[in-house]
């Protein structure tokens, strides 16, 4: 079979392209030899696919070499020299595309081959052009310091002129792409050490901290955004998040859409850690991130939605009473769910719907047929657990029903292999705590005696899902 890396490079040209390829194979510049074309004309009967059994070794060496005997290395440098072929394709269509790559190239040669003006008068042109950009970020301060660099340390650059600027603006450059670059690193190394619990080794970070950091942050609030999202995760407390979020959703055009993204969810997964200590404060806005995420197309990714943040839309804003925005939002962007579980997805958030709004048989009812990966199982049975447990205070003879899946949850956590007992713990907390509340009713004990025996439980434990809900059950009691 012809080779892989051959096969995905003309898998990835498009019809026009591909076409032009043959051009290529014409032309002395590129190549003189004539057994190119012949490979070209047999590929492209193949073209896209490339998956018919005529591509093995065998037929297509006798295509291109009628009369001669197989021969494996023969061909297997055909193959090589094909594909070095249309990597050179690649980078002329890059050229083509890209008018700054293309002027960056010839810059690049004329100051090799010392032609001073030319390169001179390139490069200033290449800054103009780099100035003209919406973006003042790291890719931005690099770009500017190469480029500065590149002409200040030519041989044929006058190095004592006095009122030339490009020594020190190259200078200046580099530093504040070396501290985007540390901050950037900062938050990437922070990020991974919370999520496993491993500590980052990350040098140089700390010379930020003795430089007077806030004065250059002063006169760039792209690098201010990244300090400030860095901040988040190392001293939370040290941020106003309304005028973080001030300064992120008004730098927000001044970010290429990959770090847009990155800042964005940082936040977001911030503001959630917070929401579990203050939800009275958070929860309202994370909401607003939210919209104004949706608004900027910040939250969809490859023009679908993932299922965690589709969930958490609809949460904060049932828990922000906002059921009619929830109910349009589920009507207008269910399309973009993946399609592998949208229709479990869809079941399980109108369920939810339906539950923050005390409709508890509705939810139940969509929540009994709800089909999900199993990575979303302990979601689903936290929030049945919970559908239940409401109708059981409305009428006592759900119990049976509650007990049953309180048990069936517990055995599933004992069971299963895909969570770790850090992440199992709060659950059987949970459910530990719903079956001696459940008791303590079917009892009839009094509020006193179940508040005095459930309170410091969930007070003195942060172990605990859905701590906050329960605390208002139990101190609700009447």
């Amino acid at each position: 079979m012809i080779g892989k890396k051959l096969l995905n490079l003309l898998k990835a040209l498009s019809p026009t392209e591909f076409r032009r390829l043959r051009k290529l194979c014409q032309s002395p510049i590129y190549t003189n030899n004539a057994d190119h074309l012949k490979f070209y004309d047999f590929l492209r009967k193949h073209y896209p696919d490339f998956d018919s059994p005529k591509l093995q070794k065998e037929v297509v060496f006798k295509k291109i070499w009628t009369t001669e005997k197989f021969d494996n290395w023969k061909l297997r440098n055909l193959f090589r020299e094909f594909t070095r072929l249309t990597e050179s394709y690649f980078l002329l269509l890059a050229q083509e595309n890209n008018k700054l790559e293309r002027e960056k190239q010839l810059v690049h040669i004329y100051g090799q081959r010392n032609i001073f003006d030319f390169f001179e008068k390139g490069t200033k042109g290449l800054l103009a052009d780099l100035e003209a950009l919406p973006y003042r970020d790291k890719a931005y301060y690099l770009q500017k310091a190469q480029l500065l660099e590149g002409l200040y340390f030519h041989p044929l650059k006058e190095k004592y002129d006095l009122r030339d600027k490009t020594f020190e603006t190259a200078t200046n450059s580099m530093d504040q792409y070396f501290m985007f670059t540390k901050i950037q690193q900062g938050i990437a190394s922070k990020s991974l050490q919370n999520i496993l619990n491993k500590p980052c080794s990350l040098r140089f970070l700390d010379l930020l901290k003795s430089e007077n950091v806030e004065a250059l942050l002063e006169t760039n609030p792209l690098l201010q955004l990244q300090y400030q999202s860095y901040q988040l995760l190392v001293k939370p407390d040290s941020i106003d998040i309304e005028a973080y979020e001030l300064l992120f959703f008004n730098q927000l055009h001044q970010l290429r859409a990959a770090d847009q993204q990155t800042l964005f969810f940082n936040a977001l997964n911030f503001l959630m850690g917070q929401a579990n200590k203050n939800p009275k404060k958070f929860n309202s806005i994370i909401f607003r991130w939210y919209k104004k995420g949706l608004d900027q197309q910040l939250v969809m990714k490859e023009g679908s939605f993932d299922t965690p943040h589709f969930t958490n839309i609809i949460t904060y804003a049932c828990l922000a009473k906002e059921f009619d925005w929830a109910w349009q939002f589920i009507q207008n962007y269910q399309k973009w769910l993946d399609t592998e579980n949208a229709a479990g997805v869809l079941s399980f958030n109108l369920a939810k719907w339906h539950y923050f709004q005390k409709e508890f048989e509705q939810s139940l009812a969509l929540l009994t047929n709800c089909s999900l990966p199993k990575a979303y199982n302990l979601t689903l049975k936290n929030l049945e657990i919970r559908v239940i447990f409401e109708l059981f205070l409305i009428d006592y003879s759900y119990h049976k029903l509650l007990f049953a899946k309180i048990k069936t949850f517990e055995a599933y956590l004992r069971r299963t292999t895909k969570f770790t007992p850090l992440k199992k713990t709060p659950y059987f907390n949970y459910l530990s705590v719903i079956y001696k509340l459940t008791n303590c009713l079917m009892h009839q004990k009094t509020v006193t005696q179940i508040q005095y025996q459930l309170l410091p439980q969930l007070n003195e434990s942060a172990n605990i899902i859905g701590k906050q809900w329960l605390l208002e059950k139990v101190e609700g009691l009447a």
